[in-house]
């Protein structure tokens, strides 16, 4: 490469060969060329190796490094922030994707806000159902620039962004330090802080795709309520230990983060009665309880009692099917308009 990237994407990757060269190939379609893509294997055992092999062949701007052994997911991901030397980076998970014009869509963004810290873009849930939506946070927040704390009040209002489609600059760092390691939802805890300290905007123009996975599927990462509290006592303290903030600021933040945090305990505990996993019933249920949130913890105790008999249980598995169906076709539309000629 003859110039200094201007962005860097950095991609995590384990045993997800295929997915893995589909997001990396949205990184290389860009229209802003000077970029470079660096991808940290965590010692795969599936045909990574071979995919990256090629990737790096194709295209000079591709940097690949292999771990030895499997490090763990938090300090690979440490490891690919300590590469980032370019003025802006985006992070990527495997098996995401950026849509076209990603990059040059934020550095409009940065050119008409040159004080931002960080741009969010819209991003599309490639959920569960199989049908691609416009996640909560680009169909909610509203476009513009958000100076701190405003912005951060804005987020625990409406919803936090999806980092799949935000671009950052690397003076970030200086202003908030790096991700928490101690609370699982590192992106949420960032983005609060940032919100918090620095100034940032929203486009509608295109970002990113990321995949949800089923909370059911996730049990021992997000799919536990122990991901999303006590460890909410330690994000709002943070956020509202700040003098920047008001004393109604800091009570409206603390509501806000609380019962939005306590609401993903509660879909882990619903969740949990799927895969019949008593320990996390009983930890959402708890927690629920302890929040003075009686009432979804109710609704979490008589899930699970419907689900321990048959009728029961093929009546929660109807819904379940019937709500899959209401969002393939309401969403059906959506999803032709929004991908009609890469648009």
């Amino acid at each position: 490469m003859m110039n200094k990237p201007s962005i860097t994407t950095i991609i995590p990757t384990f045993n997800r060969a295929a997915l893995l060269k589909k997001a990396v190939e949205s990184v290389l379609s860009q229209s802003h060329k000077n970029f470079q893509v660096i991808i940290s294997d965590n010692a795969s055992s599936d045909e990574t190796s071979a995919v990256l092999e090629k990737l790096v062949k194709t295209d000079s701007r591709v940097i690949v490094h292999r771990q030895q052994n499997n490090i763990g997911g938090l300090n690979n991901f440490n490891f690919l922030l300590g590469k980032i030397d370019s003025d802006y980076f985006s992070i990527l998970s495997d098996d995401d994707y950026l849509l076209p014009g990603f990059f040059e869509n934020a550095l409009h963004g940065f050119a008409r806000h040159p004080e931002a810290f960080f741009g969010s873009l819209k991003v599309f849930d490639n959920n569960p159902t199989g049908i691609p939506v416009m996640d909560h946070f680009s169909k909610s927040f509203p476009e513009g620039f958000f100076p701190p704390p405003q912005g951060l009040i804005k987020m625990t209002e409406i919803g936090v962004p999806t980092w799949t489609g935000t671009l950052f600059r690397k003076e970030i760092f200086e202003k908030i330090g790096s991700i928490d390691p101690e609370i699982p939802i590192i992106d949420f805890d960032f983005l609060l802080r940032a919100a918090l300290k620095v100034p940032f905007f929203v486009s509608k123009a295109n970002g990113a795709v990321f995949t949800s996975h089923s909370l059911i599927d996730l049990k021992g990462s997000r799919g536990s309520p122990s991901a999303y509290w006590p460890v909410g006592k330690k994000i709002i303290g943070k956020l509202t230990s700040e003098n920047i903030l008001s004393v109604e600021e800091k009570k409206k933040i603390e509501e806000n983060i609380s019962g939005m945090l306590l609401g993903f305990v509660y879909l882990t505990g619903m969740s949990a009665v799927f895969r019949n996993d008593i320990e996390d019933i009983k930890l959402a249920q708890k927690y629920l309880s302890e929040t003075g949130r009686n009432k979804l913890r109710k609704k979490i105790s008589i899930t699970w009692n419907l689900n321990n008999i048959k009728p029961g249980k093929l009546m929660l598995g109807l819904a379940r099917k019937l709500n899959k169906i209401y969002y393939t076709y309401k969403y059906r539309q959506e999803l032709d308009n929004i991908f009609k000629d890469g648009q």
